[in-house]
């Protein structure tokens, strides 16, 4: 692990310094660069059941950095530098941001509430890493990113035409279902596709879950009113 740790480190230091000035080879000597490992991080309370409105859960947000690996902890300087749009949305930045000794990747926390709105409003957060005592902007892609708040399921991107054709169409019901199952969002199958035994197995356990928690859509939904999720062809 220490040896991977190291060429991990030294491939970080080249790939930065090779893009780097005289000036900033010199500062990363002395300190380092850091950046966050996703542009986007999206989260909903959908995939959090056991957050009531008005809960609060800790976002992780990773971050990684090319520098020695320290004997002692670091802070990271940390902005906000977009507010959410909605007044309702609720959020607080765990400060301060510590990178822990003989760490090269970590974790800052954002504290986001439950709100009733998040049901309807998409927003959004965020945060750039910035010049302190321990660290340089790294990366200038990744020096920021944003929090993607919504208290629904984002689509899948394995959920297509194809997965329509199987599976039925997507509803947020049905991924409820689909968290209850499996704990995730993975895609159904696996390498012999859609006719292989997992995808086989799942709709299974779909359908069972289905009837023996009697799902059923609202008697105001407009496509299934009052009827059961159905797992099947093109069927809601």
């Amino acid at each position: 692990m220490k040896i991977l740790r190291f060429l991990y480190i030294a491939a970080a230091a080249v790939f930065m310094l090779s893009a780097c000035t005289k000036d900033e080879i010199d500062r990363w000597s002395d300190k380092g660069f850091a950046w966050f490992t996703y542009e986007n991080n999206d989260f909903t309370f959908a995939s959090h059941p056991e957050i009531a409105e008005g809960g609060t859960y800790l976002v992780p947000i990773r971050i990684r950095v090319a520098s020695t690996v320290s004997s002692h902890d670091r802070t990271l300087a940390v902005s906000i530098t977009r507010q959410p749009s909605d007044s309702r949305t609720t959020f607080e930045l765990q400060q301060p941001v510590v990178f822990r000794a003989n760490h090269i990747v970590d974790t800052m926390y954002v504290k986001v509430t439950n709100g009733a709105h998040l049901a309807e409003v998409h927003d959004t957060i965020s945060f750039t890493i910035l010049e302190s005592e321990d660290f340089s902007p790294g990366l200038s892609d990744y020096v920021t990113t944003n929090l993607c708040l919504y208290n629904g399921f984002a689509k899948p991107a394995w959920w297509d035409a194809n997965c329509d054709y199987y599976m039925g169409y997507f509803t947020q019901l049905k991924m409820n279902v689909y968290y209850a199952v499996t704990g995730g969002d993975e895609r159904p199958y696996d390498d012999d596709g859609w006719a292989g035994n997992k995808f086989k197995f799942l709709i299974y356990m779909l359908r069972e879950y289905v009837t023996k928690n009697d799902v059923r859509y609202p008697e105001s939904d407009e496509n299934a009113p009052g009827q059961l999720v159905t797992f099947g062809n093109r069927a809601y």
